[in-house]
């Protein structure tokens, strides 16, 4: 049970650390939306790169995850690949009966990645329609005309 437990608080700090990252990339992502209105190009640059870091280190802490997750099943014989397996694989240690962490933690880590997929969505709306805007721009002044159709989620129709 000792060795369950080590793998327990390895497995809590992990999904923490993913909450902390995703929060930190929810917030840049809302940060973007902030400089896209305002149009200042640098700003919007430097916020993209601000997110490609913070994806970075998701993905580095992925892996970690996943090394931490063939640990467990080499330990103790078994295939969880997912968050309910590993989830119900920890469901008799005692603080996670009582505090539900690791579901609490998902939860959350849930609600951020919707929450950062939402403000995308709102992103490239936005860009979406600045493009067309410098498309009407550029075309002014010629006399053709160039019609491109976009639905309301800013994809263009074709």
């Amino acid at each position: 049970m000792e060795v369950k437990n080590k793998y327990y608080h390895r497995t809590i700090a992990i999904w923490d650390k993913l909450c902390e990252l995703h929060k930190d990339l929810n917030e840049a992502t809302s940060q973007e939306y902030i400089f896209l209105l305002g149009g200042n190009v640098d700003e919007i640059e430097a916020s993209i790169r601000a997110k490609e870091l913070v994806i970075q280190k998701i993905s580095l802490l992925d892996d970690t995850r996943d090394k931490l997750l063939g640990e467990i099943n080499n330990e103790f014989n078994l295939k969880l690949n997912n968050f309910f397996g590993l989830h119900e694989f920890f469901k008799d240690i005692e603080i996670e009966k009582s505090n539900q962490h690791l579901n609490k933690f998902n939860s959350l880590l849930k609600e951020l990645i919707e929450n950062i997929q939402q403000q995308n969505k709102t992103n490239q709306v936005f860009i979406n329609k600045a493009i067309i805007n410098l498309d009407k721009i550029k075309n002014a002044g010629s006399s053709t005309k160039n019609f491109n159709l976009y639905n309301k989620s800013g994809a263009l129709n074709k």
